[in-house]
């Protein structure tokens, strides 16, 4: 996998791009010249300690802090590259986050190459320092690619974790670095809301409602795709426990068991409420067509001769232990509500069992 970074990407789109991807794009002429209007005679200035330098003409890029900004930049995008680009998870393009994947090592810098050409030939640059390659354990051939100057071969830097759109991609392709990311994450959403948590003053009810809507989902952002261990699911129920047990102002001395106080917040089992995630997740994306992206990345088949010993556990293993426990099947899916109202059944029932009141 090879992460693309553009330099500068705003900053250095040619002006004359924008009118041409505009043109292309269909947009009527008007729109056209009232942007370009906004464009026209553009010049800034700085404010110093010394005062206020002179005003500079800017005559490249987009605007920065303007609304429109963000969607001239993806029309852009999605213009030139449109005769290159390739069915997910092969290119991978969110706004200027590019990512390219490949069987092999050739063939990824290959695609890189023919990106490369593409976008610097459109007036975008690729940075040479920031675009880093992941490759598979154990794999030592260095990725390269053609400097600015054409004139010799760079190599990229080598990564072994790498986060994108939030999440955090692992060398070995499991999700142990995402949750112990997530939950230093989750503690530095605490330690920000720390002058609410620790009031005494402060109604525990009102520091149970801060948890729910901000450091809980902090916590389990993404979790419907993790294929978590029972490890993983440990100790994302004792970050949430040291949580709660804090807001109620109680200590293990207390001997106050952990059921007694999830009952009191209303709150679930962390595990509990990432696996009504994962099988919401998994249903909605049963439900989309055979030939949606989403839908052919889920079924896709790895092939090859894996390594010795117990095989990792992969997504999918983790969605099949969940529908076991719960008595769900895969042709339940189609049916939205009825999918939904399963699945909070199954919940409930966890909950109960383990002497916890269903959670708001």
């Amino acid at each position: 996998m090879v992460f693309v970074d553009l330099e500068k990407a705003y900053d250095t789109v040619p002006r004359d791009l924008i009118w041409y991807c505009l043109r292309k794009r269909g947009v009527p002429e008007v729109y056209v010249e009232l942007i370009r209007d906004m464009y026209r005679d553009c010049t800034t200035s700085v404010n110093t300690s010394a005062g206020t330098t002179e005003a500079v003409r800017i005559e490249v890029g987009l605007h920065q802090g303007s609304a429109l900004s963000p969607f001239l930049f993806i029309v852009i995008m999605d213009t030139i590259t449109e005769e290159i680009e390739e069915a997910p998870p092969w290119a991978m393009l969110f706004a200027d986050d590019l990512v390219l994947c490949d069987k092999q090592s050739q063939g990824v810098e290959e695609r890189l190459e023919k990106w490369r050409d593409h976008l610097e030939g459109a007036g975008l640059k690729l940075s040479r320092t920031k675009t880093e390659y992941l490759p598979p354990a154990g794999d030592q051939r260095k990725i390269k690619l053609k400097s600015h100057s054409h004139e010799n071969l760079c190599e990229l830097p080598e990564t072994t974790t790498f986060k994108y759109l939030g999440t955090t991609i692992d060398q070995e392709g499991g999700c142990a670095a995402e949750v112990k990311r997530r939950i230093g994450v989750a503690w530095d959403r605490w330690r920000d809301l720390s002058g609410v948590m620790c009031d005494k003053k402060v109604p525990t009810k009102l520091k149970v409602l801060l948890y729910k809507t901000s450091i809980k989902p902090t916590l389990t952002y993404g979790s419907e795709t993790w294929p978590v261990t029972q490890r993983m699911e440990e100790k994302l129920n004792a970050t949430e426990m040291r949580m709660l047990r804090h807001i109620h102002g109680v200590t293990f001395e207390d001997h106050i068991t952990n059921e007694e106080i999830r009952s009191q917040a209303s709150v679930r089992e962390l595990s509990i409420q990432m696996r009504v995630k994962r099988l919401r997740w998994y249903g909605h994306v049963c439900r989309r067509d055979e030939d949606e992206d989403i839908r052919r990345v889920m079924e896709m088949k790895v092939t090859g001769r894996r390594k010795r010993g117990r095989p990792k556990q992969r997504w999918t293993d983790t969605i099949r232990t969940d529908m076991r426990c719960w008595d769900l099947e895969k042709a339940d899916t189609q049916d939205r509500e009825r999918w939904y109202s399963m699945i909070q059944l199954g919940a409930c029932r966890t909950a109960t069992r383990t002497g916890l009141q269903p959670a708001r």
